[in-house]
């Protein structure tokens, strides 16, 4: 829900979450049309980059970065990445994309990067959460 209510507020064509697990950035979830892929691969220098700071791509902002390949290669032109950190340091990115080049604007960051905190927030809890659950879980086997 949370995701289509972003692409309506931005008038996206896509909003998706993807989580780090084993080195490789996974699609967790999405909404809007279907990204290219589930794995948008392992971190290497090109994503470092990508990855380091809230940003648009393809937007107003006269800039030298490129859509990444796997997304244009889909007809996607612009794109909002914003890393989702948590206690442990990154945890993941929200991506939000569109077919049209210059669909987002420096003006939005603010509020994709409120989104991006709230929603890396949101991730941490429930993986608390999960931890705790399977603790009591296992201590329930060894009664």
């Amino acid at each position: 829900v949370a995701l289509q209510s972003l692409s309506e507020t931005t008038d996206a064509d896509t909003a998706a979450i993807y989580l780090l697990q084993g080195g490789r950035l996974v699609q967790h979830t999405q909404s809007g049309l279907p990204l290219p892929s589930t794995d948008l691969g392992e971190l290497d220098a090109s994503y470092l980059a990508f990855l380091s700071s809230p940003q648009i791509i393809g937007g107003d902002v006269e800039e030298n970065r490129q859509v990444p390949l796997v997304l244009r290669v889909e007809g996607f032109r612009s794109l909002a990445s914003i890393p989702l950190r948590a206690s442990e340091g990154f945890i993941g990115l929200l991506l939000v994309a569109s077919r049209r080049q210059g669909r987002f604007s420096a003006r939005q960051l603010p509020y994709l990067t409120t989104v991006g905190y709230q929603l890396a927030a949101a991730l941490q809890n429930t993986r608390r959460y999960e931890t705790v659950r399977q603790a009591r879980e296992n201590l329930r086997c060894f009664k």
